[in-house]
């Protein structure tokens, strides 16, 4: 049985809460279309998609934008659509009448294009958000660096766990994941000891020092395990004395601090 589209319709609403939505109306500084016509105009629907554009404009600038506000507008552009192609769909027959020949196949060329559109749409939306999301991996990853930095040895304040480049955490085993679209393969890792003080980067093992290596992008890998720790220190915004010297190694450092200057 077809759905009446009185029904269709009442479910095109913005399911905001009511604290982000403005005296004047707008929500994130961005001003809602009307509600649209019954059944939804070719106007609603540039409407609808203008909307979600404007959202993700304001993503891409790093702006933010509630996530409550992108799903509610992503759903909002779909119902508006799918309201208007059911309401130029063919209707069924009453009981008894003569069957007219089935409407030609055209139309639904303009339902494939929309459809795709869509689908376009939501490709670009969520590289940008996997752009936004990298941004805010490195920022959080800044922020813990620069406080472990003021937490000396961190026996007394633990250190904050900084994340790897490509936004695990060090603690949480992740799976390798093959190249693909583009992307370059990601080698995965085991769980990892935790590097709260200075002791735990001391008490390091020579493969988990090489994780640690490969997920701060710490390039060529030294083979002295002790030359690994100091890496990983400074990638981590330790800046208190390790006291290793190691002759012979490829540096042939002191190390006598975190910048292990070369004494050779």
């Amino acid at each position: 049985m077809a759905v009446p589209l009185a029904q269709v319709l009442a479910q095109i609403n913005f399911n905001i809460p009511p604290a982000l939505i403005q005296n004047d109306g707008s929500v994130a500084g961005l001003m809602p279309p009307q509600a649209p016509a019954n059944p939804p105009n070719i106007v609603d629907v540039s409407n609808a998609v203008k909307f979600k554009g404007a959202i993700v404009h304001e993503l891409v600038l790093g702006k933010p934008v509630p996530h409550a506000l992108v799903e509610a507008a992503a759903n909002y552009e779909c119902d508006t659509i799918m309201a208007r192609q059911i309401a130029q769909a063919p209707q069924p027959a009453p009981p008894g009448a003569a069957v007219a020949p089935p409407a030609p196949a055209a139309p639904m060329a303009g339902v494939a294009l929309i459809l795709n559109a869509i689908a376009t749409s939501n490709q670009a939306l969520n590289r940008r958000l996997d752009m936004l999301n990298t941004r805010l991996d490195g920022l959080q990853r800044e922020t813990a660096i620069n406080g472990n930095i003021g937490k000396g040895t961190g026996l007394h304040i633990p250190y904050t766990e900084v994340l790897f480049l490509d936004g695990s955490q060090p603690t949480v085993a992740t799976a390798a994941v093959p190249a693909q679209g583009g992307q370059p393969a990601q080698p995965g890792h085991p769980i990892l000891p935790l590097l709260s003080n200075v002791n735990a980067i001391r008490n390091l093992s020579g493969p988990d020092a090489r994780h640690y290596c490969i997920g701060y992008g710490i390039a060529p890998i030294p083979h002295i395990v002790q030359e690994r720790l100091v890496l990983i220190a400074e990638a981590i915004g330790c800046v208190i004395g390790i006291a290793w010297y190691v002759p012979g190694s490829s540096h042939n450092f002191w190390y006598t601090d975190i910048l292990a200057q070369n004494r050779a």
